[in-house]
């Protein structure tokens, strides 16, 4: 295996820390009832805007404000397909759990990660891949939250 991070966030953060055995490397910010996200990683900046509410597509740009890749999530969140100037990849959960997930080109193994013990493992020196399969994972909880929220809410109409 190549490379091997490190990642923490605390329950009520809204930001992801990203570490390099013990040196931090890179931060994700997520913006409060926001999908989209800032992050930085190696002192190079970036960020995750969604198109819309409704369409499961969101763009990445770079410092300068330009688009450098897009992510176009699948039904239930459960897949995503990522273009950038390198090429394409999948991101997906590989456990029931969701709790461990990957990045793929075709049937090469990119990267790895696991909420299990906060690990990402890379054959590849690739920063914004890193910050792509954590944005994903964050994306997809937070979007969880949001719909439980929403049911919460629609059951408590329908009791009251």
């Amino acid at each position: 295996m190549g490379i091997r991070y490190n990642w923490d966030k605390s329950t009520f953060s809204n930001t992801y820390k990203i570490y390099l055995a013990t040196k931090p490397i890179g931060i994700i910010r997520r913006r409060i009832f926001s999908l989209n996200a800032t992050s930085e990683i190696n002192n190079k900046k970036y960020s995750f805007r969604q198109k819309s509410f409704l369409k499961k597509e969101a763009e990445i740009f770079n410092s300068q404000n330009q688009v450098i890749g897009t992510i176009q999530y699948r039904f239930w969140g459960n897949k995503a397909i990522i273009k950038t100037e390198k090429g394409s990849f999948v991101w997906q959960y590989t456990n029931i759990r969701n709790s461990r997930w990957e990045i793929r080109n075709g049937n090469n193994f990119r990267i790895r990660y696991s909420n299990i013990d906060n690990s990402i493992e890379s054959d590849i020196n690739d920063d914004l891949q890193v910050l792509i399969g954590l944005h994903l994972f964050n994306y997809n909880r937070q979007g969880a939250i949001i719909m439980m929220f929403a049911l919460f809410i629609l059951l408590f109409l329908i009791i009251r």
